[in-house]
């Protein structure tokens, strides 16, 4: 067995899996950059009898009920996670985050909006149009889009015309948007979740949780969008707001050390039980909690 310690100014440093193991990452603070008295201190307490006393302690610290191979979760190792994640993976979060599938030409409204249902050449042609604007050379065929998608999402194929996408080009006579709405009768696709009104659609679903490697959502699944709950049914997670999302990300950096920290997904959903024992606990206001927005 070999072991590797090492240290790096890259933002990737290991190839972290969602169910990783192997590394230890941790964040080294930076507020001692280009301080060498500070660091010469420490050579020279280490040459003066430093080294010994540290082997000393040691050798006389308690280890009997480590566990070697119980590796912590830290914040930097869910950084590498999803430095890790491949193209369709990272595709996938951004149009989750973004809230639309198909970035219009035309500005064609239709694009602009969340559905629930999406078409696969869709969905296949944003992927293409994600890798084309983030400069990924070599996008993943379409059949492991198709393979990655049905791992997550329920595949089915509605009656009527659903789009596929937008033409190629159009005359510049032409005024009515569905001229430039490309359609597709029976076309197959997914079911992505409808997001609640005023929602931004963060629709997660557990399997995609699972992939991701994202903390599973539990509890009961959002009345009128199927049955299941936890890992069984495709049925997706109720949706966020921008603002629970953003006030999940900064009650993170506030509960740090109080209590335990989540994924922003599942703290928003309890968001006012964690409002109700912050301010039971501290001093937190609504105008902190906006200051620290990101």
């Amino acid at each position: 067995m070999l072991h590797v310690g090492m240290a790096s100014n890259s933002d990737w440093v290991v190839p972290a899996t969602r169910d990783e193991r192997r590394f230890l990452v941790l964040d080294v603070a930076d507020n001692r950059i280009g301080d060498r008295q500070y660091f010469t201190a420490i050579v020279e307490q280490m040459k003066a009898g430093g080294l010994a006393g540290l082997i000393y302690d040691m050798l006389q610290r308690d280890i009997s009920e480590f566990e070697v191979r119980d590796i912590p979760d830290t914040e930097a190792l869910d950084d590498q996670k999803r430095l890790s994640l491949d193209s369709l993976d990272r595709w996938l979060i951004a149009v989750l985050e973004r809230g639309f599938v198909w970035r219009s030409r035309y500005g064609v409204s239709v694009f602009s909006e969340w559905h629930e249902f999406v078409t696969t050449e869709l969905l296949n042609r944003s992927y293409q149009q994600w890798c084309d604007d983030s400069r990924f050379s070599r996008p993943m065929p379409r059949e492991q889009l198709g393979r990655r998608l049905v791992d997550i999402y329920q595949p089915v194929r509605p009656r009527g015309g659903q789009v596929i996408g937008e033409v190629e080009s159009a005359r510049p006579s032409v005024t009515d948007p569905d001229q430039l709405v490309a359609r597709m009768n029976r076309a197959p696709g997914y079911q992505f979740g409808t997001p609640g009104r005023g929602a931004r659609p963060l629709c997660r679903s557990a399997r995609c949780d699972r992939r991701l490697g994202l903390q599973p959502m539990t509890g009961p699944v959002r009345a009128g969008m199927g049955g299941g709950a936890g890992w069984s049914g495709w049925s997706p997670a109720k949706p966020l707001t921008v603002l629970e999302v953003r006030a999940a990300r900064a009650l993170k950096k506030f509960s740090r050390g109080a209590v335990t920290v989540v994924h922003p997904s599942s703290l928003a959903r309890r968001l006012p039980e964690v409002f109700s024992a912050l301010t039971t606990l501290t001093t937190l206001t609504i105008n902190d909690l906006e200051k620290n927005l990101p």
